[in-house]
Formats: C-alpha cells, structure tokens, sequence
C-alpha cells in the first residue's frame, strides 16, 4: 500500500490470506477463493482518534474509478469497519475477475475519515496499492491438465463400453 502520511500520523497495512504470509505488499494475483484480510495499525495522533473509519474500494488502477457490476461494488465482506485503539480489520474477497473487466489490473483503495475537533466525519488519507489481476483459481503447477488425445480417446472407448 502506498505509504503517504499526513501531519496526524500513519496507517500501516498489512494483508493476511491463507495462501500467503503476511504481506505489506498487495501479491500481483489474488483469487476469488480466497478471503483477503488487512489489519490496520494507526501512529501518531491518528492511534487515540475516535471516531476513525476505515473503507475498502477495488479500483482500477489506471484511472482510480471504482470497478462495479450492474452497478454493486465486486468486493463483498466487512469493507467498512471503525478503528478502535489504533487498530481494524477490513475482511474482503472479490466477487468478480480481471478477465470481465477487459483484463486490467486492479487495485484497493483505502480510505481514513476521522473527526477533528468534533466536527463531522472527513477523509483524512487515502492509501493505494500496487496494481493486480484477480483471477478465478489458482493455477496448477503439477501439469496435470495435460490429458493427451490418445488418453481422451481411450477414456471415450472406456465409458462407451459401460
């Protein structure tokens, strides 16, 4: 994630999945099988601020515009969450690939709004990551999708004999 700070502080980011160790870093492929879950760690002024929200969008990356279907986000789980003690955990997973998307890249924008002084909720920081495609699974590295056609022939004389 980018790490701009403004004068109040910092947010940390670090993505949690169960296919990677954690990462600061958004991996170039992420999955629609998978759960992506960021846990937020605030500094300076920004760690005692209440209330302070954080919000997940999925992006493109080029342009920044958020990347919708039939006019619903692509990301579903808890995109929205309050920070509580400097810390929060956005939980996301996509709901849509790379592919029906003209196979661009994506990226996540998170958004901090806090108060200040007691006035209403304002955006505070805006953090982006780096550029990524969400793929439907994972490929397989075993090779075992490479069925020759012999093997399909002999599987067709196989079930016809039933």
């Amino acid at each position: 994630m980018d790490h701009a700070s403004s004068g109040l502080g910092d947010v940390a980011i670090t993505l949690h999945s169960k296919s990677t160790s954690e990462n600061t870093t958004v991996p170039k492929e992420l999955y629609l099988t998978h759960m992506y879950r960021f846990s937020l760690k605030c500094s300076g002024s920004l760690a005692t601020m209440d209330p302070l929200v954080a919000q997940i969008t999925l992006i493109n990356s080029t342009t920044k515009e958020e990347i919708t279907k039939d006019n619903l986000s692509t990301i579903t789980g808890t995109t929205k969450t309050d920070i509580k003690n400097g810390e929060g955990t956005l939980k996301v997973k996509f709901t849509d690939t790379s592919y029906h998307h003209g196979k661009q890249d994506f990226a996540l924008r998170i958004t901090i709004h806090g108060s200040i002084g007691g006035t209403d909720l304002s955006l505070l920081m805006t953090k982006i990551s780096n550029p990524f495609k969400v793929y439907s699974k994972k490929k397989r590295n075993n090779g075992s999708a490479n069925v020759s056609i012999e093997t399909i022939n002999s599987m067709k004389l196989l079930f016809s004999n039933l």
